[in-house]
């Protein structure tokens, strides 16, 4: 992670992996809890939610980094 975001030190690639991870265990957990919330109806496909949760990883990184790189 660092590699790609020069900009970060090793605390915030820990809290980027750590609100990353936080995200994907949430996402996991066996209990449903989001399918009363979002209702027996779900369009969502497996392969949609990865997706998505690979890009809002991705992002919330990035935009992380973004604030730590210096502007000119």
């Amino acid at each position: 992670m660092m590699e790609c975001c020069p900009a970060f030190t090793r605390e915030d690639a820990i809290w980027a992996f750590s609100f990353m991870i936080g995200a994907i265990y949430s996402w996991q957990l066996i209990d449903h809890r989001y399918d009363r919330m979002i209702g027996a109806k779900s369009s969502q496909t497996m392969d949609r939610v990865n997706a998505d949760i690979v890009e809002f990883c991705c992002s919330g990184i990035h935009a992380m980094a973004a604030l730590r790189t210096p502007r000119a």
